[in-house]
């Protein structure tokens, strides 16, 4: 049998230049995928892991009482001076509301990927019925006091409220959204989660009940922060597959 030099063995062939990029292609893939699994071990290692690895209920429950805590601490430091003008029976039918719909937005914030996803259905629902509800409010004031005189005034009460809003709304915002665990939505609850804290806490501390200082100081915030939710959760949507 004659030998050729040339002839060559598969197993040599496995091991040529062709072999050895698919070997660079396969690390350069290994790479990044332990790359992408530090990651994931770092973020997970701290407070917002140790968090997020609580069952949904205590979850749940935490993400309602840091909103409920929020205005209940801005009462007791600065509650309005008409507060026992107010109708008992009005602020508990608002208030009852406002918690019913807190904890539906907990829930959507919490929400576990591994259980069946939310429909976008009521994910719009609970926000528009959030943005509703501030409208109302502001609609329908209680003590109904006179309008500002200008524009100026206008602004100036509704922006005051707007930014005291606003900040009071960012630690439950935080907090919901740290909560989550990716699911659909999330965002979205957490969001509107913050409108509701934001919402009761200005009812509690803002005396001015006018129709157009409680659109612009009370449910423009609210339907800012939630609008701006469900713009960015349909762009995080869209670019999950290319980040997949």
């Amino acid at each position: 049998m004659v030998d050729h030099p040339q002839a060559r063995r598969p197993e040599q062939d496995a091991e040529g230049p062709c072999a050895d990029r698919g070997s660079d292609a396969d690390s350069a893939l290994l790479a990044d995928a332990w790359k992408g699994l530090d990651g994931q071990i770092a973020r997970e290692s701290g407070i917002a892991g140790r968090l997020r690895r609580l069952s949904l209920p205590t979850r749940i429950a935490l993400a309602v009482a840091v909103a409920v805590m929020v205005p209940v601490a801005a009462a007791m430091t600065m509650l309005r001076s008409d507060f026992a003008e107010l109708s008992i029976a009005r602020e508990a039918v608002t208030n009852g509301i406002v918690l019913v719909l807190a904890g539906a937005a907990a829930t959507l914030a919490a929400w576990p990927m591994h259980l069946a996803p939310i429909s976008r259905a009521r994910i719009f629902g609970l926000a528009g019925t959030t943005v509703t509800l501030a409208v109302v409010l502001a609609l329908t004031p209680e003590l109904h006091d006179p309008e500002p005189a200008s524009w100026s005034a206008l602004l100036n009460s509704g922006l005051r409220c707007s930014a005291m809003g606003l900040m009071a709304a960012l630690p439950v915002g935080i907090v919901a959204y740290t909560l989550r665990r990716d699911a659909p939505g999330a965002l979205v609850g957490a969001s509107a989660l913050a409108g509701l804290s934001l919402l009761a806490t200005l009812s509690l501390i803002c005396g001015y009940d006018s129709v157009h200082h409680m659109l612009l100081g009370h449910a423009a915030p609210v339907a800012l922060v939630v609008v701006a939710a469900l713009i960015l959760q349909n762009d995080l949507r869209r670019a999950a597959p290319n980040r997949a």
